[in-house]
């Protein structure tokens, strides 16, 4: 095989897997929900500054740790009742991105009630508030 013809198909084939990866991280997007579930996992989730979401993942048991990155941005709001199997209301406060991620904590659960497999991933896109 010639150099540039190597060459050709090596960028052929990674323009190829790029391209594929982006798609599948932004095929699903959300706007304004009220609740996250499961369901939701993978999506970017879009909200307006000062707006939020109930994450409800289920439970318990098990019961979840939650993370955030960006925490300017993203904050869990305080001194909320929580419904059942909710995990946190969770509010836009600056614009920008934030990704949240949940995990099971394995020794939350039984065995009438199995840990899901897993993380759960979301990105979320705070906008400003027209």
């Amino acid at each position: 095989m010639l150099p540039s013809a190597r060459a050709f198909l090596l960028a052929l084939s990674f323009s190829f897997l790029t391209s594929n990866c982006q798609a599948a991280q932004t095929d699903k997007l959300i706007s304004n929900p009220r609740q996250v579930t499961l369901a939701d996992n993978g999506a970017t989730v879009r909200i307006a500054q000062g707006k939020g979401f109930l994450l409800r993942l289920g439970g318990p048991p098990p019961l979840w740790q939650v993370r955030i990155s960006g925490r300017k941005i993203l904050k869990r709001a305080r001194n909320i009742s929580m419904v059942s199997g909710g995990q946190g209301y969770y509010v836009g406060f600056e614009t920008g991105m934030a990704s949240l991620s949940a995990e099971p904590i394995r020794s939350s659960c039984t065995p009438e009630r199995e840990c899901p497999a897993g993380k759960f991933n979301i990105t979320v896109e705070v906008l400003k508030d027209k």
